[in-house]
């Protein structure tokens, strides 16, 4: 049996089905990496192949021992931040869309705690008091935990 094949129709074929494959990965929502160690309520277990999606989704899973104490620490303090501009913001969110609005966060610089003003920009992960009055008083509470 004699098949004629344009080569050019395969060579066509095979550009679109790169382009697909590549708009394909595109598309696909990034995971993080599972791992045996598992992160709940600030204690590790070691919990084997066995992983929920859910937490491999929500970031609490790690491979190994080391890196899941470093985000324990990491995860702590970023709630209790949170928690705290919860309380002492009373009921107050920032309107990111409001570039007039103040928004106070805080940081670290050398060892000490500051507080600076951003409108215009938002950092992911950042949390946010309604004005230096609050983000001073946060301050200091966060200087009490330091020692």
């Amino acid at each position: 049996m004699i098949v004629d094949i344009d080569l050019n129709d395969i060579d066509k074929a095979i550009q679109t089905m790169t382009k697909l494959k590549e708009l394909q990965q595109k598309e696909e929502k990034w995971q993080p990496k599972g791992g045996e160690f598992h992160i709940c309520c600030g204690n590790i277990y070691q919990c084997g192949s066995i992983t929920s999606s859910l937490e491999t989704e929500f970031g609490v899973r790690f491979e190994t021992r080391e890196s899941a104490e470093k985000a324990t620490k990491a995860y702590r303090k970023y709630h209790r931040l949170y928690k705290l501009a919860e309380e002492l913001n009373e009921g107050w969110n920032p309107d990111m869309n409001n570039d007039l609005q103040p928004k106070f966060v805080i940081a670290k610089r050398k060892g000490k705690y500051i507080s600076y003003q951003i409108n215009i920009i938002e950092f992911p992960h950042c949390v946010y008091f309604k004005d230096a009055e609050t983000a001073q008083k946060a301050i200091k509470i966060l200087e009490k935990e330091d020692d």
